[in-house]
């Protein structure tokens, strides 16, 4: 906490100290999911999202994004709760059949393992989201 939040909150009367939440990498060595299990193979581009939707984490912007991916073999999962607010802009991208929407999962480390690369949005006020924190033991690629 920084000390001139520490003083105007607490001032003299308590001892505040911040407490770091740490992530132990073990906490993620774990078997990537199966491909098949959601009708992707071996050679498609897996990018996974995952997230609890919030205005600020921009998913309309990777939504508009989505749009201009060419490649037929990219897939997108997304993954965490509130994407049912994007379903129209979902159904109406030229992309809806390879954007894969999962809902909350228990597995996220095993989808990470699974997926090529990472897309975490943020349009505003998110320093460094968790899930991106989750994905470096898997030393998969980030944007």
């Amino acid at each position: 906490m920084q000390r001139n939040v520490k003083q105007i909150v607490w001032g003299d009367k308590v001892m505040v100290e911040r407490i770091y939440k740490g992530h132990l990498t073990k906490w993620y060595q774990t078997d990537a999911n199966s491909r098949a299990e959601f009708g992707l193979s071996e050679s498609d581009i897996i990018a996974i999202c995952a997230c609890n939707v919030r205005p600020s984490k921009g998913i309309n912007v990777l939504l508009e994004a989505l749009k201009d991916i060419q490649h037929q073999n990219f897939h997108m999962l997304l993954v965490g709760n509130g994407y049912e607010a994007h379903q129209d802009e979902i159904n109406s991208s030229p992309m809806k059949e390879r954007i894969h929407l999962l809902g909350h999962r228990k597995d996220v480390p095993q989808l990470m393992k699974m997926a090529d690369f990472q897309i975490q949005p943020s349009v505003s006020g998110e320093g460094l989201p968790r899930a991106v924190i989750e994905q470096w033991p898997e030393e998969l690629p980030a944007s």
